[in-house]
C-alpha cells in the first residue's frame, strides 16, 4: 500500500466551493496539500489530475470533518452520500482522469457521477489505453471511500473506473449503475496497465 489513511493530512490547505474553478486548484496543488471540497458542493466538468514532483502526496476530496465521510478503513455506503462533494461529467468524457505522468494523488470521500441524460464511457479514467510504454502511465493513485455511480434511468456509463495505470489502489468504495445495454460493461476495467 503506497499510502496509509493514518498518514493523510488532517487539515485543509485549500478549500473549494460550488462555483469555484476546481481545475485551477488541482493544477496549483503541490505535494503535501489537501484540497478540501465543501460538504455538498457540486463541480460539473472534466477534471484532470496532473504530474507532481517532490515528496508526499496531494489529497483531494471531502474535508476530514465531513459528516458523510466514513472513518478510515470503513467502506462508503450510498446512504452516507448526502454531504459528500460531487464531481459530475456533463459529456462523454470522464468526470475525473489523469494526465500523462500523473503521480501521488489520493482522492477521498467524493461522489462521482454523470449529469442526467448523458452517456459517458467511464466516470474515472486512470492512465491511458493509448500509451505504448509504461513511462507516461499514472502511478501512485489512491481512490478511497468514493461513491461512483451512473443514473438508474440512463444507459451508461460503460465503466465506473478505467484502470489503465501503473500503480493504483481502489479501496473502501461503492460502485453501482455502470451498465451499457449495447456493449459489455464493467465496474472496473483495466486493459493497458502494468
Amino acid at each position: 500500500v503506497p499510502v496509509s489513511p493514518a498518514s493523510m493530512p488532517t487539515s485543509c490547505t485549500m478549500t473549494g466551493n460550488t462555483g469555484d474553478n476546481l481545475q485551477v486548484a488541482l493544477d496549483s496543488a503541490v505535494r503535501g496539500d489537501y484540497v478540501c471540497l465543501a460538504a455538498g458542493a457540486t463541480f460539473v466538468g472534466n477534471f484532470i489530475l496532473g504530474p507532481t514532483s517532490g515528496s508526499g502526496w496531494i489529497t483531494v476530496g471531502a474535508a476530514p470533518n465531513n459528516p458523510s465521510l466514513p472513518a478510515p478503513g470503513q467502506r462508503m455506503d450510498p446512504a452516507r452520500a448526502g454531504q459528500l462533494p460531487k464531481l459530475l461529467t456533463p459529456n462523454s468524457n470522464p468526470a475525473l482522469s489523469t494526465a500523462d505522468y500523473a503521480a501521488k494523488w489520493v482522492v477521498v470521500g467524493l461522489e462521482l457521477g454523470v449529469s442526467p441524460g448523458v452517456f459517458t464511457y467511464q466516470i474515472i479514467r486512470l492512465g491511458s489505453y493509448y500509451s505504448t510504454t509504461p513511462a507516461p502511465l499514472a502511478t501512485g493513485i489512491v481512490l478511497d471511500r468514493l461513491y461512483i455511480h451512473g443514473n438508474p434511468a440512463d444507459n451508461g456509463p460503460r465503466r465506473c473506473i478505467d484502470l489503465d495505470s501503473e500503480d493504483a489502489i481502489i479501496m473502501n468504495s461503492y460502485l453501482s449503475e455502470c451498465k451499457d445495454a449495447y456493449n459489455d460493461s464493467q465496474a472496473i476495467a483495466g486493459t493497458n496497465g502494468t
